[in-house]
């Protein structure tokens, strides 16, 4: 976990800003979603790019793509605004199945049906812990010294981890080739993958941005971007550990998609700040389940592990695709925050899916 633990920090401390100094820059919400929406594109391209030609060896794969991502960093601070949001997302998108397609791949293998939700649970509360430190410490350093500081802090993180990986990785590392099946893709769980996509394809455009434009600067922002992320820790590992036990992945999430969605949906009206943060707050709390136990539901219920993880990142990336360019062509007509209503209705049909299997 060290890998992902230095990574997510990385990308949490700065990533989570990476919007908002566009905006600063001076360009508009549309310039933000065209970014976000491109660089999942392009991910779904590489996805079945590799899907012919593999991987090369896992600790090699996963080193190149934490250098991939010091290059999206280098990107913020050396190319201008334009042709910025044009080729940092290409890094962005070839980052994504070349680090995490291995990664998963790897841990999966560490696991059995009686003790995965508890060990995918595991993995995934590392999110909510760098998610509280991350944008906190980001906020705090770009009001202090700047953007430049906290894009060349992550980029010297990605660089350590990849080296990291090299000098520490199990010996006898393995090439993986998984080839991808859509057998059966557009049946539950992996169904329920392109919505999750499109919710965080959303997210991913909405969450920084509208809490920005309520709270005012980056600082207060890293606040509410940390308070967010502390959210769902504890929630993960409990519900993983019932799950394992009980064996009724299903349950949770539908929990998270019926909790989640009406939360969604009222979060695009509330225009106070605090209680527009207790309501995301509620949501990042209960949307870890619906996360990991389809994941886990989805590699159960697969012939192959390593198809089931390839299917799982192409649906997933492919709902982002969605979710970003729907967000982009709404915020023509309504504001960024009205457009969490999409992310809502995507959650509320995760549920629906599932009844027919």
């Amino acid at each position: 976990m060290t890998y992902e633990t230095v990574l997510s920090l990385a990308w949490f401390f700065a990533g989570s800003f990476s919007l908002v100094f566009l905006i600063r820059q001076g360009m508009e919400v549309q310039h933000a979603a065209y970014f976000v929406a491109i660089g999942y594109l392009l991910t779904v391209v590489f996805l079945l790019v590799f899907s012919r030609t593999g991987f090369p060896r896992a600790d090699v794969s996963m080193a190149v793509g934490s250098l991939v991502m010091a290059g999206y960093f280098a990107c913020f601070l050396y190319l201008p605004d334009l042709v910025l949001i044009n080729v940092a997302p290409v890094l962005l998108a070839l980052y994504i199945p070349v680090f995490w397609i291995p990664f998963n791949i790897a841990m999966i293998r560490m696991t059995t049906v009686k003790n995965r939700g508890l060990i995918i649970s595991l993995t995934f509360v590392i999110f909510p812990i760098v998610y509280f430190i991350g944008p906190l410490a980001g906020g705090a350093m770009i009001q202090n010294s700047g953007y430049d500081v906290v894009f060349a802090v992550a980029l010297l993180l990605f660089v350590v981890n990849s080296a990291l990986i090299l000098l520490t990785w199990r010996k006898g590392a393995e090439k993986y080739s998984p080839k991808m099946d859509l057998t059966g893709a557009w049946s539950f769980p992996s169904s329920g993958f392109f919505f999750e996509g499109i919710q965080e394809g959303v997210f991913a455009v909405a969450i920084p941005l509208a809490t920005f434009f309520l709270v005012g600067g980056e600082f207060d922002l890293g606040k509410m971007l940390a308070a967010f992320g502390v959210a769902g820790g504890v929630m993960s590992v409990v519900a993983g550990r019932l799950s394992d036990k009980k064996g009724k992945r299903k349950i949770f999430i539908t929990l998270a998609a019926l909790v989640c969605g009406p939360l969604l949906l009222l979060s695009a009206f509330v225009s106070d700040p605090l209680l527009f943060g207790i309501t995301i707050g509620a949501i990042f709390f209960f949307l870890p389940l619906l996360w990991i136990f389809l994941f886990v539901l989805a590699v159960d219920r697969a012939a192959s592990s390593q198809n089931a993880i390839m299917v799982r990142e192409l649906m997933l990336n492919a709902g982002r695709t969605v979710g970003a360019f729907l967000c982009l062509l709404a915020t023509f007509f309504v504001s960024v925050q009205m457009t969490l209503m999409i992310a809502g209705i995507s959650l509320l049909l995760v549920p629906l899916l599932g009844l027919k299997r």
